[in-house]
């Protein structure tokens, strides 16, 4: 039999300390842990001292020899104890405030030292590192710099070898917000009626944002007594005259006119017509005016001088804002005022019901911090099925998963979910949904090359492949970069997030970041110079009252190519009290039967802003 001490001949820094393992071979071959049993003793107790169990703790720089007895046999070794040392390293500030592109932070490390003394700089002594310099670097003097939006991890490391001590922090880099576009530029609207405002943040990585609700942008109006603003939405009262809207976030301001007239409101009309419901769902009626013969036309639905009543309260509420829920049976009058006007809907309810609901999960699975939308649809009694995502109550069994009251499903931590969507006593619930804790290895973006003209837009997709195998859609999480924003940015967050939208001619990179992940190859996008020269209108020339359809407006360039701009044209209708053609190009019957024409015009950013205009006729009947 014989004894062996582990570890052998061991170096160690004064003040720390040590624990030592004794290991009997035995005659048949085998080995067995014999610490415990074993008499330990240290040849210089000035050096380091050792108890019963083999634990050693240093007291002065030297040598001493440490002996292992166990029966007859025993075994020595070898310990050094030299100067205190640096035995981890800690960096400030430890957990660092996102940093904008272009911006410096300075860094410092300090060491833990073994025997407890004062932990010295080593601010130049470390070696300083980023897991991803693209997004930020590090200088030998611990000054970072952000490059590009997105997470980097910065390193200290004192010493060289595996075992070397050395410190972490996360650092975030955010693009830096370098203008707010304000839109409508100038807005002219009667009293008592309101203006939604959007503020559009440009940043100096090529992205865009929707802040126009975000706590960071402030509103005001100047002089208040014209109108007030909240979140973009200015509400004009009895008082005619201008007022300047102002958006600021941070240092970052821009502004716009809002002028308040007396306008005398010539038409108004309720939308949609004569609806046809089941019971329980909720509807949404849009009031829409004519003020003067060529005054604007405007969307009443929220105007704080537009008031909602339903002839019926037992079939349906009183709107709030235009909208209600059907509770019974029967027919209703839903009627708008503003002043002195009415217009009116007639809402019939059946007595349909909810009999079943289906929910739609186009994944069963997700990573941590991923999201997925899902889509309820109801099956009644009577009549064709509907969409319910709005509607239904969202519940989740567990933590793992959170979903919003729109159906929005986003993963928290890994574990299992069943999510359940409820409506009047009926429920659907999804089979288990599982959250796997895993990182991103791959970003591809789709299309890899495209092609559009200024003033139109494209979206793009971005998909990550995770370290399972599974993929996602990660196009409203990933941080979106433009390499020339004067010629295409792109947004960043939100429903549009992807949209890239082009303003001069060019051929920037779109690449994306999500985490420390990095698309691997960015898409190009070219912004042609093409001028418009004509737009067309697709339409169903026919629509029978309480129906709606979607228009389609397409732009002819003079390269020869033509693109969507549904939602980039200015939309009108030459009689709202037959049809009304909301931003998005949805059309809906207003309650005449007659015939409206339909116009869409589409503006150029080049210079000159040259435009194309299209119109149809349409028959409500």
């Amino acid at each position: 039999m014989s004894l062996s001490i582990s570890p052998a001949n061991p170096t160690l820094p004064l003040g720390l300390s040590q624990s030592f393992l004794a290991i009997a071979q035995l005659h048949d071959g085998t080995s067995a842990d014999v610490t415990k049993q074993t008499q330990w003793s240290s040849s210089s107790t000035a050096v380091a001292t050792i108890d019963s169990r083999g634990n050693l703790k240093t007291v002065a720089r030297g040598t001493t020899e440490v002996t292992a007895a166990y029966g007859s046999v025993s075994a020595n070794t070898s310990v050094t104890v030299t100067a205190p040392g640096v035995i981890a390293v800690n960096i400030t500030p430890a957990n660092p405030s996102p940093i904008h592109i272009g911006d410096t932070l300075q860094f410092a490390a300090s060491g833990t030292m073994s025997d407890g003394s004062p932990p010295p700089d080593i601010t130049t002594t470390v070696k300083w590192a980023s897991s991803n310099a693209g997004i930020a670097s590090v200088a030998s003097s611990g000054t970072a710099t952000g490059n590009r939006a997105g997470t980097t991890v910065i390193s200290a490391t004192f010493g060289t070898g595996q075992n070397a001590p050395a410190g972490f922090v996360t650092l975030v880099v955010n693009p830096l917000l370098t203008l707010i576009n304000v839109l409508p530029r100038a807005a002219d609207i009667a009293q008592n009626t309101n203006q939604q405002f959007t503020a559009t943040g440009v940043y100096n990585d090529g992205s865009t944002q929707d802040i126009t609700g975000q706590t960071s942008t402030q509103w005001t109006c100047t002089p208040t007594s014209i109108a007030s603003i909240n979140a973009g939405l200015a509400k004009t009262n009895s008082t005619t005259g201008s007022c300047t809207i102002t958006a600021t976030s941070g240092t970052v301001t821009n502004q716009a006119t809002l002028k308040a007239s007396a306008f005398a409101l010539t038409k108004l009309s309720v939308a949609p017509a004569i609806p046809n419901l089941p019971i329980g769902v909720p509807v949404q009626f849009h009031a829409t005016g004519q003020f003067g013969t060529s005054g604007p036309v405007q969307d009443l639905t929220l105007a704080p001088g537009t008031h909602w009543t339903s002839s019926n309260t037992s079939v349906a509420a009183n709107p709030t804002a235009g909208k209600t829920t059907t509770l019974a049976a029967g027919t209703t009058m839903i009627t708008a005022k503003f002043g002195s006007t009415t217009a009116t809907s007639t809402l019939s309810v059946t007595t349909a019901t909810v009999s079943a609901i289906t929910i739609t999960t186009p994944l069963t699975k997700l990573a941590v911090g991923t999201t997925m939308q899902l889509k309820a649809t109801g099956t009644f009694t009577v009549g064709n099925p509907q969409d319910l995502t709005n509607a239904v109550s969202w519940k989740s069994s567990s933590s793992a998963i959170r979903v919003s009251s729109s159906g929005l499903a986003t993963a928290n931590l890994a574990g299992s979910a069943t999510l359940t969507a409820s409506l009047h006593g009926v429920s659907a619930t999804t089979p288990a949904l599982q959250v796997n804790n895993v990182g991103a290895k791959a970003i591809a973006i789709t299309p890899t090359s495209a092609s559009i003209a200024p003033g139109t837009t494209l979206p793009f997709k971005a998909t990550a492949t995770f370290t399972d195998n599974t993929q996602q859609d990660i196009t409203s999480l990933v941080e979106w970069n433009s390499s020339d924003p004067l010629a295409a940015t792109i947004d960043d967050f939100g429903t549009s997030a992807g949209l890239a939208s082009g303003i001069a001619a060019g051929t920037p990179s779109i690449s994306t970041v999500f985490g420390s992940v990095e698309v691997s190859i960015p898409s190009s996008l070219t912004v042609t110079g093409a001028q418009p020269t004509g737009l067309t209108i697709s339409a169903t020339p026919t629509m029978g009252l309480g129906t709606s359809q979607q228009l389609t407006a397409t732009v002819a360039f003079n390269d020869g190519t033509s693109q969507d701009v549904t939602p980039l044209v200015i939309w009108s209708s030459s009689d709202i009290s037959v049809l009304v053609v909301n931003g998005t190009g949805l059309a809906v019957t207003a309650g005449q039967p007659a015939t409206a024409t339909v116009t869409a015009t589409f503006t150029s950013p080049l210079s000159g802003n040259p435009t194309a205009t299209g119109s149809t006729t349409i028959t409500v009947q």
